[in-house]
């Protein structure tokens, strides 16, 4: 079974009903290309032949609606297991529909929570926003909230879990204590106050927590 999860839609303002009416309306659904989803459990890291499970979409937000529309009883899919938002994204970035100001800007602010220490230049490069503009976007207060509103179950609620990817993430950028120091600042810049005031807690709390655990590993005697 195919379903749409809102965690992979590319586009803030959702499905474009004319865009879904155009599909049923001047399309044959023959001609369309697959569907691109992946497995709802993210542990099945390969695609058994003849199974019956359940997939996500990806990439076919429109001709999936459009599909049920015609009353379809199955329509092409390819599954790529571990594709998410941001195969989301650059697939409809390729073709399709064309992505909006707002889809842009949203991904670029997704992709410095999950990668902080990630370029300007290469955050430009990715979303096609022009480079100057982008510091204002990571910047913006308003427009932070905005996606966290509609869009937060993109980000892990756990705040050891956030930790611990971020983490990950910086080390393996092979950074500076001042590089990690403006990475974790750059992050937490993303949120708005008082949503930052208890990521920066749940960071502290963490953090002394990793010193205590990591201690005993770190004796040389």
């Amino acid at each position: 079974m195919i379903r749409a999860d809102e965690r992979y839609q590319p586009r803030v303002e959702g499905l474009d009903e004319a865009h879904v009416e155009s599909l049923v309306k001047d399309s044959d659904p023959e001609f369309w290309p697959p569907l691109i989803a992946t497995p709802r459990d993210p542990e099945l890291k390969e695609v058994p032949e003849g199974s019956d499970f359940e997939v996500n979409i990806v990439d076919g937000f429109h001709r999936l609606e459009a599909a049920e529309r015609f009353g379809l009883p199955d329509v092409a899919c390819r599954v790529v297991p571990g594709a998410g938002y941001e195969v989301a994204f650059l697939l409809n970035r390729a073709h399709g529909k064309m992505l909006t100001l707002e889809d842009k800007r949203e991904y670029a602010r997704w992709m410095r929570r999950e990668n902080p220490v990630m370029s300007v230049m290469e955050i430009s490069r990715r979303t096609g926003l022009h480079r100057n503009t982008v510091p204002a976007v990571l910047s913006n207060p308003v427009d932070a909230q905005n996606v966290q509103s509609t869009k937060g179950s993109r980000t892990s609620s756990d705040p050891l879990e956030r930790v611990l990817k971020a983490i990950d993430k910086l080390f393996r950028e092979d950074c500076t204590d001042e590089d990690m120091m403006r990475a974790v600042r750059g992050y937490l810049d993303g949120f708005e106050k008082e949503a930052a005031r208890e990521i920066a807690a749940d960071f502290a709390l963490c953090g002394t927590s990793l010193l205590e655990a990591a201690e005993p590993y770190r004796r040389t005697d």
